[in-house]
């Protein structure tokens, strides 16, 4: 299941997710409960709304670095802005994600199963419809994290986004067109134990897909991948040939926003990835350990900059660490 908290303590509602709730089919998966934690007179949202603004997604895309279907919780920004409408009892300023793993799938049932071809639960965060926040903004997890399209774009406000690792889609981006088609899924009914060959043998036709111009601004903490030796050990590889790239270098600053694309439209034309805000990795990621290589991406051209905005305190992202000190500038004891 998974736990989806604003500021973390407060009331508790359950929900058994079901596919008819939120999808219209007759069938109920085991998978996710979800359990919505709010400051004490904050209103939670129906079972309706919930299934809007967080739809879940069973094997919803590939993703070529990691090399798995990724099983994704998306946080629907539009949906949540209709929801809240204003209201103040509703505005949510601090949305964290945990998923609490089941040991296997053995137990689902076969409509679920059929749904997994990779046999293994690969759960993430996707952050859709984002590119007019309702309000100052913070989504955190400690799980990957992906933006899909323009984020923050318009009227900017102080945003934040932490996770394992954070992926960045551009609004080009087509669930469909970077997962398996409908046929594997109907060939791999059945098979739960290991991999499903029909879904391995396209696994290895997965190619890249062309991107678009994309804005996002928002501050990002989350783990990287890092570079495993010193070049200049003279156990080292680093001679250009591809053990260079899945042995040497962990990708950089320029490749710790991550990324599945090719960064050229239809016509050839390099893209651009517009970023401001402030990027911060104090770990090595733990989730998201594909390995950096120039195979699964071609990169953006990048315009990034750091977020002035963020030297104002009144202008940080909700959660954002304080630390205090005090200067002894005088003494006087008193008895």
């Amino acid at each position: 299941y998974t736990q989806l908290a604003d500021d973390l303590i407060g009331d508790v509602v359950w929900y058994q997710a079901t596919v008819e709730n939120c999808a219209g089919s007759e069938e109920t998966e085991p998978f996710p409960n979800m359990t919505v934690e709010r400051l004490a007179g904050k209103e939670v949202p129906s079972l309706g709304d919930m299934c809007k603004i967080f739809p879940w997604r069973w094997s919803d895309f590939y993703d070529g670095r990691e090399k798995e279907l990724k099983d994704v919780l998306n946080i629907d920004i539009a949906e949540l802005t209709t929801w809240a409408a204003g209201n103040s009892q509703r505005t949510a300023e601090l949305i964290y994600v945990d998923f609490v793993m089941p040991s296997d799938i053995a137990n689902y049932k076969p409509v679920t199963k059929d749904k997994v071809p990779d046999a293994t639960v690969d759960p993430a965060v996707r952050i859709t419809n984002g590119s007019a926040l309702p309000n100052p903004l913070t989504v955190s997890t400690e799980w990957p994290v992906y933006v899909r399209g323009n984020y923050n774009s318009i009227n900017k406000q102080p945003s934040a986004i932490a996770g394992d690792g954070i992926t960045l889609l551009s609004p080009a981006w087509s669930d469909a067109s970077n997962k398996p088609d409908p046929t594997v899924f109907s060939s791999c009914k059945g098979i739960v134990n290991s991999a499903c060959p029909a879904y391995l043998s396209w696994a290895l036709t997965w190619t890249k897909k062309n991107s678009s111009e994309t804005t996002v601004n928002a501050a990002f903490l989350a783990g990287h991948w890092p570079t495993p030796c010193d070049h200049e050990s003279s156990t080292c590889i680093a001679d250009g040939t591809s053990a260079y790239y899945t042995d040497w270098y962990g990708g950089g600053l320029e490749n710790f926003p991550r990324f599945l694309e090719h960064w050229f439209d239809a016509g050839g034309n390099r893209m651009v990835l517009h970023y401001k805000g402030a990027l911060v990795s104090p770990f090595t990621s733990q989730k998201t350990t594909g390995t950096w290589n120039g195979i699964y991406y071609t990169p953006p051209q990048r315009d990034w900059a750091f977020d002035t905005d963020f030297q104002d305190p009144r202008m940080l992202p909700p959660g954002t660490p304080n630390v205090g000190y005090i200067i002894r500038t005088a003494m006087r004891e008193a008895y």
